[in-house]
């Protein structure tokens, strides 16, 4: 009987050789004739201060009649005009022990970039396509691992650069399918064929023309991106999962027929994976493969979505699927890893390394999953005593029973059940006082809301009581305009008064004047009259008749001077009437005038009081 173990390798500096800063997006091949790990790709630049000097420099590889030098770091300059970093450095991993070393490379590397496809036909590894540079690639270069030497492929027409694309490489032809542009996303549909019948191998350069792209003709094949792609046999692929788009995931696997050119649907038995897309899928043996991860919801839920940690198997000859029972520290769920397959017969393995993880970063991990029989004493009961002293159940058995045999794995899964009930008891604990602070977090919730809306009610009445008082201010102020137009009338009447009492002023001076000069000619008139009747000088002229008209006149003129200083006397005590309430006008409009910059002063006391308090 067969159990699967995940074994979890931390990669530290000191203990694992020259290990790489693990990156997203990235790939990890295995060499099966070197029974090794090549890890490719990346943006971060290798760190090669620690290297020695025939690391850093290798022999560089003969030519015909060209000699060359290879730098501890490259730059070309991009057809867009920015300079690329290049890949002239690989790590390789030894399985055994889980080391890691770096090996410098020369020819015509790749520039550095994430999302490629590699695969590995010994002595050669391809690597097809990528971003780079912020642009999807559609280049091809191989790297022999013999002589650590990149060439690149020369072709003239090929499929355009794309992303999230499946590339069965399992036959002598290569084959593309779907994957979508970038940033435009749009999916695509057509399947390309990869040929290297006519490539020169043994050529010196650096390019290597002869590969041929071929679009096959597939009327029905569906657009699709994040999709897996197998090749079973010389004329059938089949394509799982992916994409559509309506951005919907897929429960699908797809048969593609490389002689008809038709597409239909495999049905399978068993536990299926159901909707997939971004997953991973290898050939773990003959007719068996492995799926793990990806994500189950449709694209535009993947923000807010968790990616998968399950695993799968699939029996291609009996097309069944089942889950199966996995042990050990199973990687937590994460996006962005690579994957890679040992088919060793003598041991098997998957390898997970790095991935996005919950948090966000990039996990600095190795993950091997590799097969154990139950009866083997290294992964289940071969340990002595002291070392299963350490476990609770085991002493309390062997109190009992002395002769008891407990298997490690049983101790250890006793163990991690007693540490998992006590970490739901602190969960339940941690989940009760959770509870309280919600409860207090909403009663203080709810003092929030009802403060704001005394606040806003408050304001509400401050905004009214302001309203009012501006409406209470524009009153004012056309009063004291009216009441200066009042003022300015009454003004004008006085100035008019003045004017009016200067010009009677006038006239009683003159009249005062022509008084003095009447009552002193009457004076004299009367002293001459005395004078002409005691000398009898009047008598021949002046008559009685005259006399008495002159009588007449004269109290005539006397009851009109009379008159006049009763008028006079009238005037003056209107004039004094006038003049006090002049003076009472005046202080009245003093007292007005001061109450209303002292209501104004208030006004703005009050709003600016107001506004502070808002």
């Amino acid at each position: 009987m067969q159990q699967l173990f995940w074994k979890k390798i931390e990669i530290e500096n000191k203990k694992s050789g020259r290990p790489p800063k693990i990156e997203e997006n990235v790939n990890l091949t295995y060499l099966i004739d070197k029974n090794k790990y090549i890890y490719t790709d990346g943006l971060a630049a290798f760190n090669i201060k620690d290297l020695v000097q025939e690391e850093r420099s290798p022999s560089p590889p003969k030519t015909d009649g060209i000699s060359f030098k290879i730098g501890t770091h490259k730059r070309v300059q991009s057809p867009f005009g920015q300079n690329q970093d290049l890949t002239d450095y690989v790590y390789l991993l030894e399985p055994e022990n889980n080391t890691w070393s770096i090996h410098k490379t020369s020819g015509k590397p790749p520039s550095r970039r994430t999302n490629s496809y590699v695969w590995y036909d010994a002595p050669y590894l391809y690597v097809y396509g990528g971003v780079s540079q912020g642009k999807t690639m559609s280049d091809l270069y191989i790297l022999n691992v013999d002589k650590f030497v990149w060439k690149r492929f020369f072709y003239l027409e090929g499929p355009p650069g794309r992303l999230h694309f499946g590339f069965a490489t399992q036959g002598e032809k290569k084959y593309l399918v779907g994957g979508s542009s970038m940033p435009e996303n749009l999916l695509m549909d057509d399947v390309w064929e990869l040929s290297f019948e006519n490539v020169a191998w043994d050529t010196q350069s650096l390019e290597l023309p002869g590969i041929t792209w071929t679009k096959l003709p597939f009327s029905n094949m569906p657009s699709v991106k994040g999709n897996s792609v197998i090749q079973v046999n010389e004329s059938e692929l089949i394509s799982y999962g992916g994409f559509n788009k309506q951005k919907q995931v897929l429960d699908q696997c797809l048969l593609l027929d490389l002689v008809s050119f038709e597409v239909g649907q495999l049905e399978f038995k068993g536990q299926s994976p159901g909707p997939r897309a971004f997953h991973k899928i290898l050939f773990v043996k003959d007719n068996l493969l492995c799926l793990y991860g990806g994500f189950n919801v449709n694209e535009n839920q993947i923000k807010n979505s968790e990616p998968l940690n399950d695993f799968y198997l699939l029996d291609l000859q009996v097309c069944h699927w089942q889950r199966p029972v996995v042990g050990g520290y199973i990687p937590t769920p994460r996006q962005g890893f690579a994957f890679a397959g040992n088919q060793n017969e003598m041991h098997a393995e998957i390898c997970l390394l790095g991935g996005r993880v919950a948090d966000g970063s990039i996990e600095q991990c190795l993950y091997v999953l590799h097969e154990l029989d139950m009866d083997q004493g290294e992964a289940w009961d071969i340990r002595n005593d002291e070392e299963k002293n350490k476990y609770e159940t085991y002493r309390e058995v062997i109190k009992e029973n002395k002769s008891a045999k407990i298997p490690t794995l049983t101790l250890e899964y006793d163990e991690a059940e007693k540490i998992i009930l006590e970490q739901k008891r602190q969960l339940g604990e941690k989940e009760k006082e959770l509870k309280g602070f919600q409860s207090k977090c909403q009663e203080l919730h709810n003092k929030a809301e009802n403060i704001q809306n005394s606040l806003d009610e408050r304001k509400q009445e401050l905004d009214l009581k302001l309203e009012q008082m501006k409406i209470e201010i524009a009153e004012n102020n056309q009063s004291s305009e009216q009441n200066q137009e009042t003022i300015d009338k009454i003004m004008q009447l006085l100035v008019q008064e003045r004017k009016r009492r200067k010009l009677v002023q006038r006239k009683i001076i003159f009249l005062q004047d022509a008084f003095r000069k009447t009552e002193h000619y009457i004076l004299e008139l009367d002293k001459t009259f005395l004078k002409g009747t005691n000398e009898q000088l009047l008598e021949t002229t002046v008559n009685e008749d005259v006399l008495h008209s002159l009588e007449i006149k004269k109290q005539e003129h006397t009851k009109f001077i009379k008159e006049f200083r009763t008028n006079f006397e009238d005037h003056y005590k209107k004039e004094q009437q006038v003049r006090q309430q002049l003076k009472q006008s005046k202080i009245v409009l003093t007292k007005f005038e001061n109450l209303n910059e002292a209501y104004k002063r208030s006004l703005i006391k009050e709003e600016k009081l107001y506004f502070d308090k808002k």
